[in-house]
């Protein structure tokens, strides 16, 4: 991630960060990870996820709304999430062992857990906007 970061100039929404927001937003993507890490392996209760995924969301959309992106450029920043965890997907060695059956429960799996930061973002961006 760090590298396409770097180099596609597509991700103007990162240059609006400044270096802490920088910095709590990798700290933030790592918690996310590592949820998401949980929950594909079947390591995590969805009562307690979803309500952890939620609030490190909500930290995302403050840090975002903070450096003043519009909804759009942090739309952008969940897309650019959303792309590179689905191509870390398609890359996993034992992605091809699976049967069809199971590719697409994990793709949907990660479907389900990018929508949930996505939407959770945008709540926020309209109750702050009130």
């Amino acid at each position: 991630m760090r590298y396409e970061l770097r180099t596609d100039e597509e991700q103007t929404w990162l240059s609006q960060l400044d270096e802490q927001s920088k910095q709590t937003s990798r700290e933030v993507g790592h918690r996310l990870m590592g949820l998401l890490i949980r929950y594909v392996a079947g390591q995590v209760e969805e009562e307690e996820l979803w309500p952890e995924v939620r609030s490190i969301s909500r930290v995302y959309a403050a840090i975002l709304r903070g450096a003043g992106l519009s909804l759009t450029a942090a739309t952008r920043a969940t897309h650019f999430f959303r792309d590179m965890l689905t191509q870390s997907t398609a890359f996993y060695p034992h992605l091809n062992e699976a049967g069809p059956e199971q590719q697409v429960f994990l793709m949907k799996k990660l479907s389900r857990f990018v929508n949930e930061i996505q939407l959770v973002i945008i709540e926020e961006y309209e109750r702050l906007s009130i």
